[in-house]
């Protein structure tokens, strides 16, 4: 479903209109924007306040500039007049008299905004174009969706002599340019009067109105502060409208009410009543909702984007070459890798809509941005459900066959066939952009392997950075030819640079002056692509044409500076909110509970933790309807401005771009009163409140995320002895374990000193659970006989009095007692390592710090035998049962061997698990067996073939020799 665009244009003067125009920009139209996205519409508000360059107005095209601004616009226009009349311009340039030749009859005496109005609905002018070398004349129609707003003028008994000069016709006065020069100061304030009343009251009698007229109030606040009229004298930028109302509803509800309206009778007229509820994205859960968020989040990300030849052309031949390895598309942060990869994926689509491309299908997600995105099983689990792809005879569905991570990638050479084999005659492209925002999500270019079925191209992204195991993992990405390594550079040709500036801002009908662009081309941090982004999302909503050089300087030569700039920004805006909170107060909250969230917030759980705050304050907490509701709004206001700079996953809000995050931490993290312990201590009083409501450690929460979060909080926060309470809970253990599993609630007992004598009793049960771990994953009702069983003869008081008696009392279902004693935490057995599928064959390592094992599964899995709490790391790319596994000499490398039709030994690098194994290709049976030589130098292999072939580890390209037996060798060995 192809996206529509709507644009609005906002006409109104200028200085005596900036509050009204901030409010637009900053507060109604962010959320009609989120309106807008979910039913596929771009909104493009046009706010002129600059935007006409100086070269514009020296040239004398102020006017035709926002004539043809109206008519990008039309049908929609959107009015504000208050009590000042606006400027008159003394005269046009030719170029605007060529381009609109019935200006010249009407410009005497009348305002700019009076233009606007004429030519957007009262009399459309004709304008002049050139099509296909001819001149034609175009005859512009009546802007069909109109809102005219009229300012009440019950405020300006409140304004100083300095502000009547702004906000009424009083400043014509001292207007020595003014339009009738015969005219003293007296009359000219009169004639601006008598002309503005005319306008409006010719407004009022329009015939055959096809437009809303709104009379509103603004709330006049002698402390606010306007920013746009600080460089002005006298002062008169102290005071301005803190309130906008019509009839007891604020502006804000009246004007997305209207608009809303408005653009479904555009749509409507246009493509059918409803048309705009059939476009409306999916809002339950599901396929068609991931979906749905992984397009929304393309679209925004194509918006504003230069196309880069050279790397368009990278990815290109990347899917034309013969190689049957990944595409690894790396940049360091901020260059720019997801509005690249966005833009691809649309290329791509328009191509294959259009037919120029017959042989492709194309899939795609972005990590982190949408429900289902932020794990890697989840990302492959609705990728594969979105191909739908044939499942084996013997399965089910993908529950049967792909039920959790560990199932997907030991299957994952077959999953991969079957994606190939799902369109045999159409070449199936995936790409997944930052895969490094997912946990572990690097090794996804390990498990997945580098040797793709014919007609599959996969396509990962991920960010560069300066630590060793990324550049050692760049390294040997560029030493194996079968991958294919794409990077971007910086932004270094101010041509390039300079595009891109041009292009943001042209979709928001806006230029900067030529200067003012290369100021910023000549800044440092316009090499980053992430900086130009954050610079000029922040110019478009500044209101002030005459500061925006002073603008431009104040972001630095840094994304981490550019944000702090957006922070202290956000610190200083004014809230049209009548709750009791300083703008200062609620940035601290938003932005420093997100830095120190672990995965975001929601707008529920930042209300609760920002009256957690007023109640550590001694302040009344926002707990009224009304109140928490005001909150909620407030909240969206913030993050609405932040919006491409964030992201949303399961309705929680989080950082996208990692220079967001640091900037964040920086600036909220070390204070005296906001810090990090302090943020965490907020976080830790929800979560726990949230996992215990009755507040008396029965923990009758039932939602996973909050258990999981209590003790990475408490730790933060320092509250060491609450968490070392809560860990030797049975209830605790046995109610997380149920929401979570097994692994998440061994992972907790990281956070605290186990090995200290006052917490031996937590050791105790946190070796117990590791103990059992190969159990309890499978049924968590298995919990009270393991803990009884290996923990009955520990004469710790702690366990005896506490967490067995605490096992009868919370134990609700029958289970075994055992009488026998099973293998306690203090005995021999450390933990149960385990595969998807049985196990044919373990190795230790000659230091014994290293385990591997082979398994029906068709992985090779090398378990950290010191720490065997990690995760295994997991080498794929057997495409039969592993039989045999051995290590060489000096543990660097690993043998495998794997059953018919595979029927090949493998050698794997432990050191370098990225690097593709080398295969040694012969035999014509199952290997059943591999061994190294004492040196290292060969390989022994023994088949059912009836051959025991030796291979040469420093001649890998040499012939092995071949031993003939007459039976299959089961075994073999060196002397």
């Amino acid at each position: 479903m192809k996206w529509k665009k709507v644009t609005i244009f906002i006409s109104s003067t200028f200085n005596d209109m900036h509050s009204e125009r901030d409010y637009l920009v900053k507060n109604v139209f962010p959320e009609l924007r989120e309106w807008c996205e979910e039913r596929k519409i771009h909104l493009v508000d046009v706010d002129l306040r600059w935007g006409v360059t100086k070269e514009d107005t020296e040239n004398k095209n102020t006017v035709g500039t926002c004539l043809k601004n109206i008519d990008k616009s039309r049908p929609f226009f959107l009015c504000f007049l208050g009590q000042r009349r606006g400027w008159v311009p003394p005269e046009i340039s030719e170029e605007t008299k060529a381009t609109y030749p019935q200006l010249e009859g009407r410009m005497e005496d009348k305002s700019v905004t009076e233009i606007e109005i004429e030519h957007a609905l009262l009399e459309p002018m004709y304008r002049k174009v050139i099509e296909n070398d001819e001149e034609k004349d175009i005859q512009c129609e009546s802007a069909k969706h109109t809102l005219f707003f009229f300012r009440d003028d019950d405020y300006l008994n409140n304004l100083s002599e300095a502000q009547k000069n702004i906000y009424t016709n009083e400043g014509e006065r001292h207007n020595k340019d003014y339009c009738l020069k015969n005219l003293n100061p007296d009359e000219r304030v009169q004639h601006a009067d008598s002309k503005l009343k005319e306008f409006k009251q010719r407004i009022l009698d329009e015939e055959e109105k096809d437009f809303i007229i709104n009379q509103y109030k603004g709330t006049w606040n002698k402390e606010y502060v306007v920013p746009e009229l600080l460089h002005m004298k006298d002062e008169v930028a102290k005071g301005g409208f803190s309130y906008f109302e019509i009839k007891d509803k604020s502006l804000k509800e009246t004007i997305l009410c209207q608009l809303k309206e408005e653009i479904e009778k555009k749509f409507d007229n246009q493509y059918g009543e409803g048309y705009l509820d059939k476009r409306k994205m999916v809002k339950s859960d599901g396929l068609e909702k991931e979906l749905s968020q992984q397009d929304l989040f393309k679209e925004i990300n194509t918006q504003g984007f230069i196309k880069r030849e050279k790397s368009f052309q990278e990815l290109n031949s990347y899917l034309k070459n013969d190689k049957n390895g990944l595409c690894l598309l790396t940049a360091k942060a901020g260059i720019g890798k997801t509005m690249l990869l966005a833009n691809y994926i649309s290329t791509l689509e328009e191509q294959i809509e259009n037919k120029y491309i017959n042989d492709l299908n194309v899939y795609y997600r972005f990590a982190g941005v949408s429900d289902k995105s932020g794990q890697q099983y989840d990302v492959w689990r609705t990728l594969i459900e979105e191909i739908a792809i044939n499942l084996p005879e013997d399965k089910n569905d993908l529950d049967d066959w792909i039920p959790d991570f560990e199932k997907l990638k030991g299957n994952i050479n077959d999953v991969l066939e079957a994606i190939a084999n799902k369109n045999q005659d159409k070449q199936t492209l995936i790409i997944i952009d930052g895969i490094n925002q997912l946990d572990n999500g690097l090794d996804m270019i390990h498990w997945l392997g580098n040797n793709l079925p014919e007609n599959l191209k996969i396509i990962l992204s991920f960010k560069e950075d300066d630590t060793e195991e990324n550049q050692k993992l760049v390294d040997n990405i560029d030493m194996d030819e079968n991958y294919s390594h794409i990077t971007i550079d910086e932004l270094k040709k101010p041509e390039d640079k300079k595009d891109i500036i041009n292009e943001y801002l042209k979709q928001f009908l806006k230029k900067l002056n030529d200067d003012d662009i290369e100021t910023i081309i000549n800044s440092p941090g316009s090499e980053n692509p992430l900086f130009l982004k954050i610079l000029l999302s922040e110019l478009r909503v500044h209101g002030q044409f005459d500061t925006i050089e002073e603008k431009i300087a104040q972001y630095h030569d840094t994304p981490q500076e550019a944000f702090k700039t957006v922070l202290n920004r956000l610190e200083n805006e004014y809230l049209y909110t009548k709750i009791d909170i300083s703008s200062k107060e609620i940035t601290e909250l938003i932005f420093g509970l997100i830095a120190n969230a672990r995965y975001g917030l929601s707008e529920e759980e930042l209300i609760d933790c920002i009256n957690i705050h007023k109640e550590n304050e001694n302040q009344i907490p926002f707990e009224i309807e009304d109140e928490k509701e005001e909150l909620k709004q407030t909240i969206r206001l913030y993050l609405r401005q932040v919006k491409p700079f964030m992201k949303v996953t399961e309705k929680r809000h989080d950082f996208f771009y990692e220079a967001f995050q640091i900037a964040t931490e920086e600036k909220y993290n070390d204070g005296e009163h906001f810090n990090k312990e302090y943020y965490n201590s907020l976080l830790a009083d929800y979560f726990q409140l949230k996992t215990d409501p009755e507040e008396n450690y029965t923990f009758k929460g039932r939602n996973s995320r909050n258990f999981n979060e209590l003790p990475y909080h408490l730790a933060k926060s320092d509250q060491i002895a609450i968490l070392e309470e809560i860990l030797s809970k049975y209830i605790w253990i046995k109610n997380k374990s149920e929401l979570n599993n097994i692994f998440n609630t061994i992972d907790d007992y990281k956070y605290i000193n186990i090995e200290s004598k006052e917490n031996y009793h937590l050791k105790m049960i946190k070796n117990t659970l590791s103990m059992s771990s190969h159990i309890l994953k499978d049924n968590i009702k298995e919990l009270p006989t393991q803990l009884w069983g290996r923990l009955k003869t520990n004469e710790n008081p702690k366990i005896q009095e506490e967490l067995l008696t605490e096992i009868e009392k919370h134990t609700n279902y029958p289970w075994l007692k055992p009488h026998h004693l099973i293998q306690t935490p203090e005995g021999p057995l450390q933990k149960t390592l385990t595969h998807t599928s049985e196990v044919m064959s373990v190795c230790f390592s000659p230091d014994g710090k290293y385990i591997a094992s082979g398994s029906w599964d068709k992985t090779v899995r090398v378990w950290n035998r010191e720490r065997p709490e990690e995760s295994p790391r997991i080498l794929t790319g057997h495409t039969s049962y592993v039989s045999s596994v051995c290590f060489s000499p000096d543990g660097k490398y690993i043998a495998s061997g794997s059953q018919y039709p595979d029927n090949t030994v493998r050698v794997w690098n432990r050191e370098k698990p990225e690097e593709s194994p080398r295969i040694l290709r012969g035999h014509t049976e199952r290997v059943w067996s591999v061994c190294f030589s004492p040196d290292g130098k060969y390989i022994a292999s023994g088949s059912s073939d009836k051959t025991v072939r030796v291979w040469n580890c420093e001649s890998p390209d040499e012939s092995p020799r071949i031993l003939w037996q007459r039976i299959g060798s089961v075994c073999v060995f060196f002397s």
